[in-house]
């Protein structure tokens, strides 16, 4: 059985622009403020298209999730929340794959427009590198996790080029439509330094937006943001001095353990358990 906790969080994104591509029969918003002043604002959208295509091989409650790391750093805040996502999924059957953006050798999308050509294969990305495969089994699955730490404000570059070419190779140049007709549930782990008032003033608008760019996989979106974290063991070792190694201490102790079942549950409800 997977645990259960009262707590989770989302959030969503993509660009104005293809709004129209990115419509959804159905929505629905559920927008609400944690118990726990620590808790990140829970921001949840669902969205599920008329179509569903069935990629679970025949047998009724197998699915597939792909747990994909943003982070440069394999064994930090994002890897840990999605190694707890993925012990999520595989707590009710999942199948799943992990694997992390930065050993692959990939770049944004490079405008070849050969998914664009009369006759070719749609939801298909043709450049030759360690992405394109990628790109094709998320298609195939039944649930994505993707995880970043923010930098700057954002995703890092690795998942944005991911997106960029997601997106690009199921768009409709005819009509703006999504070639895209089945459906991937998708959890959003955003991990970041920056306490939670500071996200709910500065990068909630973006968070929003990262999770509207996965609305075109037609499943259910959440998002997840995990604050004021730890970035180093020793602060010491490093001109930090503008961040309170007190202070993360605490929050690695009491918060993040929070934030981890929150992961796990969401790898778990993703993934084919109970909401």
């Amino acid at each position: 059985m997977a645990r259960r906790s009262k707590s989770g969080g989302l959030l969503l994104w993509h660009w104005q622009a293809w709004s129209h591509f990115l419509k959804c029969p159905s929505e629905s918003f559920d927008l609400q403020d944690s118990q726990d002043p620590q808790r990140i604002i829970f921001f949840r959208i669902s969205c599920f298209s008329n179509q569903r295509q069935c990629i679970c091989g025949g047998k009724e409650n197998h699915m597939k999730t792909i747990l994909i790391n943003g982070s440069p750093r394999k064994n930090w805040n994002t890897a840990m929340m999605l190694r707890e996502a993925q012990k999520g999924a595989e707590s009710v059957g999942a199948e799943t794959e992990y694997m992390d953006l930065f050993d692959l050798s990939y770049t944004g999308c490079r405008s070849c427009l050969a998914c664009k050509r009369k006759g070719a294969e749609r939801c298909k990305c043709f450049w030759k590198d360690d992405l394109s495969p990628v790109i094709d089994r998320i298609f195939a699955s039944d649930a994505l996790m993707i995880g970043s730490p923010i930098y700057l404000g954002d995703v890092t570059s690795q998942v944005r080029g991911l997106i960029e070419r997601l997106h690009f190779c199921a768009l409709s140049y005819d009509d703006y439509a999504n070639y895209f007709t089945g459906k991937v549930n998708v959890g959003i782990i955003l991990t970041m330094n920056a306490p939670m008032a500071f996200y709910n003033q500065a990068y909630r608008k973006k968070a929003e937006e990262i999770a509207q760019s996965f609305r075109a996989l037609n499943g259910e979106v959440e998002v997840y943001a995990c604050c004021d974290t730890l970035q180093v063991n020793d602060y010491s070792k490093f001109s930090m001095a503008g961040f309170n190694e007190a202070h993360k201490k605490e929050m690695r102790e009491k918060q993040f353990p929070r934030d981890l079942e929150a992961a796990y549950q969401m790898g778990a409800r993703l993934s084919g358990g109970e909401a």
